[in-house]
């Protein structure tokens, strides 16, 4: 579903990535004429856990991740689910505590009718607070069990 038009768009689950890209490469070419400490850099960005889980229906998931920026920017972070890669084809309901502004935490309960074996796609998305702000990503799988 393509937030934008409130329509289903086959397209969607590539556009959704095109202002990131125009950002990121916008700042390479900065990096040609600027130096380090007066051109933007990516932020760097971890999960303290591992990228694959598994998790049984109605087992509530703790999803953990932190990030540092090299320029000292405050940081963005968002927690999605990238509905278009998992198997699982219902939708879940993240709950996000933010804390410091480099660590973040979201939590979900795995849904009832999950098979064994079906995948949620969760994405960690941190972006800087530059103009021109730049992004980056971090996936857990979570697999039925």
């Amino acid at each position: 579903m393509n937030p934008y038009s409130q329509k289903p768009d086959l397209a969607y689950a590539q556009t959704r990535w095109i202002p990131t890209l125009q950002n990121d490469f916008a700042t390479r070419a900065d990096w040609c004429i600027k130096d380090f400490k007066n051109a933007n850099h990516p932020p760097s960005v971890f999960l303290t856990h591992a990228n694959v889980l598994t998790a049984k229906p109605n087992e509530k998931v703790k999803l953990r991740g932190k990030a540092s920026d090299p320029d000292g920017d405050k940081l963005t972070f968002k927690w999605w689910q990238y509905e278009e890669v998992g198997t699982y084809k219902g939708k879940i309901n993240l709950s996000t505590d933010r804390r410091d502004g480099k660590f973040s935490v979201s939590t979900f309960t795995m849904p009832n009718d999950i098979k064994k074996g079906e995948t949620i796609h969760i994405i960690l998305e941190v972006s800087d607070s530059k103009t021109l702000p730049l992004t980056r990503y971090q996936r857990v799988i979570i697999v039925g069990s």
